[in-house]
């Protein structure tokens, strides 16, 4: 149990009635969670311009931070295009070209821009995909590798069944 300084209440020592407070002895604050919030309140009415002021100053750290988002994502972007060997003038063509659609299913992008598909083996980019396609095609790839090694390792051993049929051997 503890007593809150404010309106005297003694109330259980727990996160229901009092906050958190780890530089004090018990854990907690010494004010129950309604006289803070009372409190609070009278503060934001006695004063709103000080309420006004903090409210314009999260705005702006709020605009700074877009700005600085905006700059981030922009040299993001110059990096990846880089990667594929295109400036943002080629890219941005490109998505002109496609009318900003998915150059596979011709659907607009959901979630993120659209990517840059591209030939892993040769490098050649090939179009612009939405992510459901880009992460679709990269497995339709993988599939088609393991078709071929399946078809090769078939094979093989349909040569050695009709070698041991007609008695020769080819190990």
């Amino acid at each position: 149990m503890k007593s809150c300084v404010r309106c005297k209440n003694l109330l259980p020592l727990d996160d229901k009635h009092f906050y958190r407070n780890t530089a004090s002895k018990d854990g907690y604050v010494n004010r129950c969670k309604s006289c803070i919030r009372e409190d609070d309140r009278l503060y934001r009415k006695e004063h709103p311009e000080r309420m006004w002021e903090r409210t314009q100053k999260k705005l702006q750290r709020q605009r700074e931070d877009s700005a600085c988002h905006a700059r981030v994502e922009s040299s993001k972007r110059k990096y990846e295009l880089k990667q594929y060997g295109l400036t943002p003038t080629e890219h941005d063509a490109l998505f002109k070209e496609q009318h900003g659609l998915c150059a596979l299913c011709g659907n607009p992008p959901t979630r993120k821009n659209l990517a840059v598909d591209h030939d892993h083996a040769t490098g050649r980019v090939r179009g612009l995909l939405c992510q459901a396609c880009n992460v679709a095609l990269a497995r339709v790839e993988a599939v088609l590798g393991w078709c071929k090694k399946a078809e090769e390792y078939l094979a093989k051993y349909k040569q050695e069944e009709v070698s041991v049929s007609t008695g020769k051997e080819s190990l």
